[in-house]
């Protein structure tokens, strides 16, 4: 008969290799603006709900406090399942902490698992299950079934690689002060171009700043990067500030101000190259809007493509932004004829795109590297 000890760690060591952190007698990851949480230690019903009611109460103070939806996957290991879930008490107490975080703001899920027989009771919610997790307690089932030697894999590790407050990198935070400072240089610099225009004659920040295709040939290679704050005209510069809030709300809250910063400015230096490597040598562009693309990829690969876009589409509903951003797109190719810079737009997309994949790919990997050193 495989033992408890057995069953917890083989899945101590698949939650590992997927990129879970570890305290000892916890799991933590983050997936977005989430946190799935594994909890196993090896302790009686009433602890193990005590010790979600705590969570819960902090995850609701800091959704409440920071004016915020926060989300939170939580898996419960009872030694004891059959116990745990026979205990009314135990049950009511996993209810009143989820309504109460609801009520808060905090978007809470109960999953509790039975290690030996494969099972998964979910208590709230809407059911969203952690598929890694599903298919380990699945494997689990199997092995069970056909009398599988658990003795040789991996031992869970000691100690922690970093602390839960670090781990919980993108959970519930938002950094719009980015996507603010970035409107806010936009507007100044519409503004100053109208003054200037208004004093000189002459709109001198356009000139230095728009890129001219032959000037950029000829080194003023600046021109690339500038031209990402200047607009033709006043509707110009508000649907790109519009677009930029929107998607900004989205994109800050699961990346860095670094990361953010890093696709923005990315995304549209790409979609101006490909301007300068397309378009004619007389050419003038301008405009945020390959920049803005760029987040307009970041949500589209969060959205559809992710590997945790199930736990990303519970955090919110961005499906009407996805509309916005593909019509945006396509309204360009269609409208022959005008002054849509496509090759801003799709190149913006793509490095947004591309730079999400990145990110993603190279979190996991230092949260693997993180957990294994520990």
């Amino acid at each position: 008969m495989v033992t408890y000890e057995e069953s917890l760690s083989f899945l101590s060591s698949e939650l590992i290799r997927s990129g879970y952190t570890t305290n000892g007698s916890s799991f933590y990851r983050a997936v977005g603006g989430s946190v799935v949480i594994v909890s196993v230690p090896k302790v009686d019903s009433q602890n193990v709900v005590g010790f979600c009611d705590t969570l819960v109460s902090g995850l609701a103070e800091f959704a409440s406090t920071h004016n915020s939806r926060s989300t939170a996957f939580i898996y419960i290991i009872p030694d004891e399942y059959g116990l745990f879930i026979k205990g009314t008490e135990a049950l009511f107490l996993l209810s009143r902490a989820y309504s109460r975080a609801s009520s808060a703001g905090a978007v809470v899920e109960f999953h509790v698992v039975d290690l030996i027989s494969g099972k998964i009771n979910s208590i709230g919610g809407s059911g969203a299950i952690d598929r890694g997790i599903s298919r380990t307690v699945a494997e689990l089932g199997k092995r069970v079934e056909s009398g599988h030697d658990f003795s040789t894999v991996y031992t869970e590790p000691s100690g922690t690689s970093r602390g839960v407050r670090s781990t919980l990198r993108h959970f519930g935070t938002s950094n719009m002060i980015v996507i603010y400072v970035l409107m806010g240089i936009n507007i100044l610099v519409f503004i100053a171009g109208y003054v200037c225009d208004m004093i000189f004659g002459n709109d001198l920040i356009y000139l230095m700043g728009v890129q001219h295709n032959a000037s950029v040939l000829q080194g003023e290679y600046w021109r690339l990067f500038t031209a990402m704050f200047l607009h033709a005209d006043l509707y110009h510069l508000a649907g790109n500030m519009l677009s930029l809030l929107y998607l900004g709300m989205v994109v800050s809250r699961y990346f860095s101000k670094i990361e953010v910063l890093a696709i923005y400015f990315s995304s549209g230096i790409v979609g101006n190259l490909l301007s300068l490597w397309f378009l004619p040598k007389d050419l003038l562009s301008l405009g945020a809007s390959g920049a803005v693309m760029g987040l307009g990829g970041v949500l589209i690969y969060m959205l559809i493509f992710s590997r945790n876009k199930r736990e990303f589409r519970s955090t919110g509903n961005f499906f009407s932004l996805a509309i916005m951003v593909f019509f945006n797109l396509i309204y360009g190719v269609i409208r022959t004829g005008s002054n849509i810079n496509n090759f801003a737009h799709f190149g913006g997309f793509a490095a947004g795109f591309l730079a999400a994949l990145l990110i993603e790919k190279i979190i996991a990997k230092k949260d693997r590297e993180s957990a294994l050193d520990g």
